[in-house]
């Protein structure tokens, strides 16, 4: 059994399709179509175009989700005022350059985690350094060796 809609004429001809869809629980082509019949014009929906200061240090992807558009939207904004927009890409490549500085973090992080206890000549070797890096690195980090290792 078919299911019939009797909308109000004034309903049809204010309401979008997107409130005749929620209102009567139709299908959009149908609220389409109840709307094309009446003569109504088609609604748009346009977003303004969040200020300058708003938008110029986000990503495509961040501006979307701040202001609830798609990354289209975000895209062609950013583009307006002339903001460079990253490829993914240029987004991998920003990325990987963070990781390594990390891992180059995390390995400092090791070797200052060794230093009190080790001298520089054996910091060198268990971390494939110069003796003479190990010492920049500890005078970097300000580490003194807590004594002599017992053998």
């Amino acid at each position: 059994m078919r299911k019939t809609f009797n909308p109000s004429p004034e309903d049809v001809q204010t309401m979008s399709e997107r409130e005749l869809v929620e209102k009567y629980g139709c299908a959009f082509s149908t609220a389409s179509r109840w709307r094309t019949k009446a003569g109504a014009t088609k609604t748009r929906y346009i977003i303004p175009i969040p200020p300058r200061e708003d938008i110029e240090n986000l990503t495509v992807t961040e501006a979307a989700k701040k202001y609830g558009v798609s990354e289209v939207t975000a895209h062609r904004w950013l583009r307006y005022y002339g903001i460079t927009c990253w490829s993914r890409r240029d987004t991998l490549k920003r990325l990987k350059s963070k990781i390594a500085a990390l891992e180059t973090l995390n390995s400092d992080m090791r070797i200052v985690a060794a230093m009190p206890f080790l001298t520089d000549a054996e910091l060198g070797r268990a971390f494939n350094m110069t003796r003479e890096a190990m010492r920049q690195k500890r005078n970097k980090f300000g580490v003194r060796l807590l004594g002599k290792k017992v053998a």
